[in-house]
C-alpha cells in the first residue's frame, strides 16, 4: 500500500478540485490528474488558557480536517477570541463589554450561541424566549391578555415582584 498523500485522498474521499496538465514523455503526451491539497500552518487556538502550555511549531503535526472531522478538530483546538466591544445596552457611551468566546463546533458561531455565551445578552436573550413562551401559551386563551393587562396595571404588585428579584430593596433603598 503506498503512502503517498494523493493515493490516500483518492481512496478516502474524492477531491472536488483536480489540477490537470498534459506531460510530454518520449514524444508521448499523457494527461496528468493531481488532486488539490492544501496545508494550513496556522496558530488556530487564540489565546491560551490558564495551565495550557502552547507547544513550539517544530512539535506540532498536521491534523486532516474535513467536512467529517471539523466539529472533533474544534473540540481539539478549542480556538478562543477574547476583546471588548461598546456596550449598546447602556447609555453610558464609554461603557464597554467584555466577551470571551471559546469555539467547539460550527453551532458555536451562530448568533443565538454567542449569544448565551455573554452575559448581558444572555439574559435578554432567556428573558425573549421567556416571552416568547409565555406567547405560545396564551395563544387561543381570550381572557389571557386581559388578565396580563390587569397584573401589569397594578403598581402594588409590580413593586413586591421588584422587590423580591432585587433581594427585597425597594426603589428607594440603596
Amino acid at each position: 500500500m503506498s503512502g503517498s498523500g494523493q493515493k490516500f485522498i483518492g481512496r478516502n474521499r474524492a477531491p472536488r478540485v483536480q489540477i490537470e496538465y498534459d506531460l510530454e514523455t518520449g514524444g508521448a503526451q499523457k494527461k496528468v490528474s493531481l488532486p488539490f491539497v492544501m496545508a494550513v500552518m496556522a496558530d488556530l487556538k487564540g489565546r491560551w488558557q490558564d495551565g495550557e502550555d502552547p507547544s513550539q511549531i517544530v512539535d506540532r503535526e498536521f491534523d486532516d480536517v474535513d467536512i467529517s472531522t471539523f466539529n472533533t478538530f474544534m473540540e481539539g483546538t478549542r480556538p478562543r477570541a477574547q476583546f471588548r466591544v461598546p456596550n449598546k445596552l447602556t447609555d453610558d457611551p464609554d461603557s464597554e463589554l467584555s466577551v470571551d468566546l471559546t469555539f467547539t463546533n460550527m453551532k458555536d458561531f451562530t448568533p443565538g450561541r454567542i449569544a448565551e455565551k455573554v452575559g448581558p445578552l444572555n439574559e435578554l436573550l432567556t428573558a425573549r424566549n421567556q416571552l416568547k413562551s409565555l406567547l405560545s401559551f396564551m395563544d387561543g386563551k381570550p381572557n389571557a391578555e386581559k388578565t396580563i393587562k390587569e397584573l401589569l396595571g397594578n403598581e402594588t404588585l409590580l413593586k413586591s415582584l421588584a422587590a423580591s428579584k432585587d433581594g427585597g430593596k425597594t426603589d428607594g433603598e440603596a
